[in-house]
């Protein structure tokens, strides 16, 4: 696991990389490396999801953070 960790909250519609885990973790990838363990969960809002990653390297962790 990594020291440090992204948390997202929002809508499917307007970042369409919460729409799974797989997604979240293609578009972290993508950006800024490979992430550990990753999670995307529905909310009680029809749309809304929350998701987090973590990260092992702080100059990732940064990338990932300012991309998403």
């Amino acid at each position: 696991y990594g020291k440090y960790l992204l948390v997202l909250s929002g809508s499917v519609e307007y970042a369409p990389f919460l729409e799974n885990w797989k997604t979240l973790k293609d578009s972290v990838r993508k950006n800024a490396g490979n992430p550990g363990w990753t999670d995307v969960s529905t909310t009680s809002h029809r749309g809304i999801r929350r998701a987090w990653c973590n990260l092992s390297i702080e100059g990732k962790a940064k990338t990932a953070y300012s991309t998403h």
